[in-house]
């Protein structure tokens, strides 16, 4: 009801520039969430390991070892 009646102040509010500034900045975050979630929801999907260690101290063996 306030603002059917003071549509002309809610339209003066939402084209201020510190809430234009503020609305990019809310929606910005939510973007930068929804890619981290994607990038880890991704990565746990298809999980690899590297060894990027020049000597490759932290790899398993390529052969197999007979018990």
């Amino acid at each position: 009801m306030w603002i059917s009646a003071g549509w002309s102040e809610v339209g003066t509010f939402v084209g201020q520039r510190s809430t234009q500034y503020g609305a990019n900045a809310v929606i910005y975050s939510i973007i930068f969430v929804a890619i981290l979630i994607a990038v880890n929801y991704i990565s746990n999907q298809h999980h690899r390991r590297l060894d990027m260690s020049e000597e490759h101290v932290y790899s398993l063996s390529s052969r197999r070892c007979r018990w």
